[in-house]
């Protein structure tokens, strides 16, 4: 029997396994979200905060939402690469419509809705929590910013309009998502381009080394400048590059790790404390740390997944209720400005605790609704119309 299972753990995942969630991942991108909530509830200076425990550890939690985005795209690049690679008979041949198609059904819905439900916000009188998450005083909604959205390049535009970089909370959460969808413009051309392993491996090192050193010609730019230093496209894609990087890792070494839980433990171990030190002891707001620090934060959740993926603690009951923001991690990122500025009257002058649990208790069920009523409908229904499988 022993010999059984351990001959089951040599051979290459299937489709299906491929395609299934994979608990570890919504981990981190649990994480994540809970990390963007804090920060961005951290700056609306509304809170009410007491010598406690919890007051005191409170920004050392609340104080990296931007790392948060880090860990989402390292994720990113992994699972765009193992949901393709399962779909695709060969990676290098995959089909463009298909792909550009399933990454539209899935993004578009709920992008448009975010879009339309904030150009409405847009028409209520000015408010401290208006302000805040619309429309901030010094923005300009003007053609620029709304063709930013529609290209998508609001990163982009954020940067060009310093030192007034603000539209509100709403749309500035944005700038992310326009870099991942370039990237997922790029990803299929880049397959077809290298056609082989060897040269798409080469391609993601100079991503990867493109990274940091974007963010250096960045900071002898403009030292102070955070957008500039860390909106640009070129410095997110190396991360997105790492996790296509964890991919092609597990293909090569997972059915080796599997047979060895003491060093996927390790690895994983390792992973963590370099995910906690970093976030811990560098802030982004700092013109060096914003050189390195992203690129340590990539390498540690690249290594706590390549050896995280392999245990299976990580798949245990408990685990599963710590997954659920991030099993609804992407209708969290774009729905939270709106619960926080219609719970603003009631988080106002609370305690850091109980807001941050309000707050994350409101997104994740406003979450599950819309995911429910309006998400996975509409993405249903747009795979349908475009002949695709349900898969």
């Amino acid at each position: 029997m022993k010999q059984l299972e351990k001959t089951a753990a040599l051979l290459p995942p299937s489709a299906s396994d491929r395609l299934r969630r994979i608990q570890v991942v919504d981990l981190v991108r649990s994480f994540s979200i809970l990390v963007v909530l804090a920060t961005h509830l951290n700056t609306t200076n509304i809170l009410d905060y007491r010598d406690s425990l919890g007051d005191r550890l409170w920004p050392s939690f609340a104080g990296g939402g931007s790392y948060g985005v880090t860990l989402f795209f390292v994720i990113s690049g992994f699972l765009i690469t193992r949901t393709t690679a399962a779909r695709e008979a060969d990676l290098f041949k995959l089909s463009l419509p298909d792909f550009y198609l399933r990454r539209l059904a899935r993004i578009l819905p709920l992008l448009l809705l975010i879009v339309a439900f904030g150009a409405l916000m847009l028409w209520l009188p000015r408010s401290q929590a208006l302000d805040f998450c619309f429309r901030d005083p010094n923005a300009r909604f003007d053609g620029p910013f709304w063709l930013s959205l529609l290209l998508p390049s609001l990163n982009w535009l954020r940067m060009l309009r310093e030192p007034h970089p603000m539209f509100g909370l709403h749309w500035d959460v944005l700038w992310s998502l326009a870099i991942e969808l370039q990237f997922y413009l790029l990803f299929p051309l880049f397959l077809r381009a290298t056609g082989n392993l060897r040269n798409l491996k080469r391609l993601l090192w100079v991503m990867i080394i493109l990274g940091p050193v974007s963010r250096s010609i960045a900071y002898l730019i403009a030292p102070e400048s955070f957008n500039i230093g860390f909106f640009s496209s070129f410095a997110s894609f190396e991360l997105l590059a790492l996790g296509i990087f964890l991919h092609l890792s597990l293909e090569d070494r997972g059915p080796q790790l599997r047979q060895d839980p003491a060093l996927s433990g390790f690895l994983c171990l390792l992973g963590a404390a370099l995910i906690g030190m970093v976030y811990v002891n560098t802030s982004l707001g700092n013109g060096i740390h914003r050189i390195y620090g992203p690129s340590l934060l990539g390498l540690g959740c690249f290594s706590f997944l390549l050896g995280g993926l392999q245990l299976k603690g990580f798949n245990s009951q408990f685990a599963a209720w710590l997954a659920i923001p991030g099993k609804l991690s992407y209708e969290m990122y774009l729905l939270h400005a709106g619960a926080l500025f219609f719970l603003w009257p009631f988080l106002a002058g609370k305690r850091v605790l109980v807001a941050f649990a309000l707050l994350v208790l409101v997104t994740i069920g406003l979450a599950y609704l819309v995911s429910e009523a309006i998400g996975k409908p509409s993405e249903r229904w747009l795979k349908r119309l475009s002949g695709l499988s349900s898969r």
